[in-house]
């Protein structure tokens, strides 16, 4: 897949992602990450709890 095709297909649809971190015991924690395309970036927003 070339950068534009991927581009491409992240700009398609839906605008999730998932965003996976490893907790401090060992556990892994998954949660959904809302995301744009802007050019050649990929622009998301996080907030500490």
């Amino acid at each position: 897949m070339t950068e534009e095709e991927a581009l491409n297909f992240l700009s398609e649809g839906i605008k999730t992602g998932k965003l996976a971190t490893i907790k401090k015991n060992g556990n892994p924690h998954t949660t959904p990450i809302w995301f744009v395309v802007d050019g050649k970036s990929l622009l998301f927003n996080t907030m500490n709890s």
